[in-house]
């Protein structure tokens, strides 16, 4: 799986997909250098993306005002 990391259409909310991977780390409990983020999406003050680590897939939400969550897919 490719990396896939565009540039955030909303500044200020978050600051790239190294940010990103450091809010799924915190979520999911692995190494934000293990972790690769793909299929971004921006909602208002949110994002949504997929942060895959260690083969697992993980859907995840980061926003302004809200913590990280993460799910892992079935």
């Amino acid at each position: 799986m490719k990396n896939v990391c565009v540039a955030p259409m909303l500044i200020g909310v978050l600051t790239g997909c190294a940010n990103l991977k450091r809010h799924a780390a915190s979520a999911t409990g692995c190494n934000p250098k293990d972790i690769v983020i793909s299929q971004r999406s921006f909602f208002d003050v949110a994002e949504t993306y997929v942060a895959t680590c260690n083969g697992e897939q993980y859907y995840c939400t980061t926003g302004l005002y809200q913590q990280t969550q993460c799910t892992k897919s079935k």
